[in-house]
């Protein structure tokens, strides 16, 4: 139940974002960072314990040293050369930045008659900016 709110809550943020970065190329740097596998950079710019709905784990916790040893690589493999959108938010004092890979491919009549595709799905990591620090807390897939 958990997770569904949570996935809830990520829909509507993307839905409802005031901002789509797209001109703000600092915080872009920051997502680019992240796809280069510095790992000392990695787990400076993340939360203690992610929130991993991709890992397997059965409470979607993961220390963000098991999280960059296990299961970022593969993450980084299902995003190779794909492009994405980030959006912004100003939530509770914090500044929350999605960044959406949309995985698998979607026809255009199933565009058209806005009837979703099951094969379609976004994985998406979310960070969150305090004290100008941006760290990365989740990484969830939307089907």
């Amino acid at each position: 139940m958990k997770t569904f709110i949570s996935l809830l809550s990520v829909l509507f943020l993307m839905i409802s974002c005031k901002d789509k970065v797209t001109s703000n190329k600092q915080k872009l740097d920051v997502w680019e960072a992240f796809k280069t596998n510095n790992i000392e950079f990695l787990l400076n710019h993340s939360k203690d314990t992610i929130k991993c709905t991709e890992c397997g784990k059965s409470d979607d916790q993961v220390i963000k040293q098991e999280f960059f040893k296990v299961y970022y690589n593969n993450l980084l493999l299902t995003i190779k050369d794909k492009e994405y959108d980030v959006f912004k938010e100003h939530i509770d004092g914090e500044e929350v930045y999605i960044v959406s890979y949309r995985l698998g491919k979607e026809s255009i009549v199933s565009r058209l008659l806005n009837n979703p595709n099951p094969e379609v799905s976004n994985l998406i990591f979310i960070f969150k900016e305090k004290n100008d620090t941006i760290k990365l807390e989740e990484v969830i897939s939307v089907p």
